[in-house]
């Protein structure tokens, strides 16, 4: 029978972890044995277009998180001055056009929020 080898890991906070001699190599095989049968068939451009809509997706999630954050901004109770909260409005109007005026997916500027 085989004994299973352990690597002790050190960490800085005093806690020794333990994982298997093989652990990466196992997780890699376990995650992606092969390429996903999907993307075999597709052709660079295709395969190019999946990275860029993923992209895009990904910039899509942060600003509607970033809008959705800074919801309260325009509530009528909100504690802000008119001239603060006009500030925080045009900061929004900036996430809300943000997606019709990407050129580049991989190198987006978001606009900068007021303080």
């Amino acid at each position: 029978m085989e004994t299973i080898k352990f690597i002790e890991i050190k960490r800085n906070d005093n806690i020794h972890e333990f994982k298997h001699q093989d652990h990466d190599a196992l997780v890699a095989s376990y995650v992606a044995p092969e390429p996903l049968p999907f993307l075999k068939n597709l052709s660079p451009e295709q395969l190019n277009q999946l990275v860029v809509d993923e992209k895009l997706n990904l910039i899509r999630n942060i600003r509607n998180s970033l809008l959705a954050s800074s919801d309260w901004t325009q509530n009528a109770d909100s504690p802000l001055s008119t001239e603060k909260k006009a500030e925080w409005a045009s900061y929004r109007k900036q996430l809300r056009d943000l997606m019709n005026n990407i050129l580049d997916p991989f190198n987006v500027v978001f606009p900068t929020k007021p303080e």
